[in-house]
């Protein structure tokens, strides 16, 4: 149920001791999710803590044989329905409405209307239906494994968890055809019993994803852009084939769209949906992700009765970086006129500047590490049978260092450093009443110089 905050605040995100992303862990590999609110979580953890933190524990293995378990799902996505937007035609009809209440001139002749709503010329009269099967499919597809194995005996005990995710686009136009989404993880979690007072963790995780994504906003201008507003398409065999500037401009353009038509716009329309998707390229983004953390558990009975020690080191990395193709395009505005019964275009004005490129180029690169340490003693004590005595001394701490769209070396960038030292000290009596300590000593080098702790 955890869904990146709590009530409205961004909490401090630990998976298995260590400041991560929830992103990086799967719903299969969770055991567990445990929210700290109060004064404590402060002490733990530090002045990061300040708004809640969130602790997720992933699966490990127990005593038993061997257990693997795969699930394996597919499925086929069939939209129940669109958006029903006013056509063109119903749209200029209720515009000019609009302008005869403000007292103003309607905008639009019963002429345009009446083609329109006749579909005469598409192109020259233009009614887009953003959810027609020219664009879209009848249904996509996603499909994921998920594959668990885990088991141990008395000294040992394994959990590995592995997966992939995929899922493609209703979008069939152009480069959006391509779109999809795919990820693949491997996760392995080990604990040793390596005597018989001491005790070893160790975790690590591999998460690669690769996503393509054709550009323009096309469900942003499916919701916005009104119906009539320009034809994104201008047939070629519909321009004054006796105009040589015309012709010219024509045997010039770099774009031309299954030969036959070139790029509508306005002045103010630059660039349009379906165009982005034929001409002006992608992006695909890679996510690396390693996460590698070990753990030390000492039972210090044999020194004094009820004292533990317990030892962390994580160090995670993941690095972004998208390839990337684009080409800038012109758009034309048309001016038509009707010639011995045929629409015919016999202007053009041209926005932009058409581009040629093969090449791509890596279009954002950046990276986090992230380094934790922490040691704790923990000391669970009872005395003639109602007196509990519970307390720990701790120190954490966490270091990550992130680098910002285009710097490979993050040496333009300050640190995110964590260090705490915490103590906590608990006493009842019979578990009736109760008395509770909590201190913490803070370090910020936000805070002035001589005043940081």
């Amino acid at each position: 149920g955890y869904t990146g905050n709590i009530w409205g605040q961004g909490a401090l995100v630990l998976v298995d001791g260590v400041p991560r992303s929830a992103s990086n862990v799967r719903a299969s590999e969770v055991e567990s999710v445990s929210v700290l609110k109060d004064a404590a979580a402060v002490v733990l953890y530090g002045s990061r803590a300040a708004k809640g933190v969130i602790l997720i524990t992933t699966k490990r293995g127990k005593n038993e044989p061997m257990s693997i378990n795969v699930r394996a799902n597919a499925g086929v996505n069939v939209p129940k329905s669109y958006p029903k937007y006013l056509d063109a035609d119903c749209y200029m009809t209720l515009y000019n409405e609009a302008c005869r209440n403000d007292g103003l001139a309607e905008r639009y002749d019963a002429s345009t209307i009446y083609h329109t709503a006749m579909g005469t010329n598409p192109y020259r009269y233009p009614n887009i239906d953003f959810y027609s099967s020219e664009y879209l499919k009848k249904v996509y597809y996603n499909a994921d494994v998920t594959g668990e194995v885990s088991g141990g005996n008395e000294r040992t005990h394994y959990y590995l968890n592995f997966g992939m995710n995929y899922n493609n686009d209703l979008l069939k136009w152009g480069e959006a055809k391509n779109n999809y989404d795919m990820s693949f993880n491997v996760r392995g979690n080990v604990d040793m019993k390596l005597t018989s007072w001491l005790k070893a963790t160790t975790n690590a995780a591999v998460i690669y994803t690769n996503q393509y994504d054709g550009r323009g906003d096309f469900w942003g201008q499916a919701a916005t852009l009104r119906p009539n507003w320009f034809s994104p398409y201008l047939p070629v065999d519909m321009i004054d084939p006796n105009n040589s500037i015309l012709q010219e401009m024509v045997n010039a353009n770099r774009h031309l769209i299954d030969g036959k038509y070139m790029l509508g716009g306005t002045s103010t329309d630059l660039t349009n949906t379906f165009a982005d998707a034929q001409v002006a390229g992608y992006i695909k983004d890679r996510n690396r992700s390693f996460l590698f953390d070990v753990t030390a558990e000492a039972d210090l009975g044999m020194l004094v009765k009820g004292l533990s020690f317990k030892t962390a080191f994580s160090i995670d990395y993941t690095d972004f970086y998208s390839e990337a193709y684009k080409l800038n395009y012109a758009v034309y505005q048309p001016t038509w006129s009707n010639m011995n019964g045929k629409d015919m275009i016999i202007g053009l004005t041209k926005y932009g500047v058409d581009d040629q490129s093969t090449n791509e180029f890596v279009g954002s690169s950046s990276y986090t590490q992230t380094m934790m340490f922490n040691a704790q003693f923990d000391y669970h004590r009872t005395f003639a049978n109602h007196h509990n005595v519970q307390a720990a001394f701790l120190g954490w701490g966490f270091q990550q260092q992130n680098s910002a769209d285009g710097d490979h070396d993050g040496s333009d960038y300050h640190r995110l450093s964590n260090v705490n030292l915490g103590i906590q000290a608990a006493y009842n009596y019979k578990h009736r009443y109760y008395f509770d300590f909590s201190g913490a000593v803070v370090h910020s080098a936000k805070l002035p110089e001589g005043n940081r702790n």
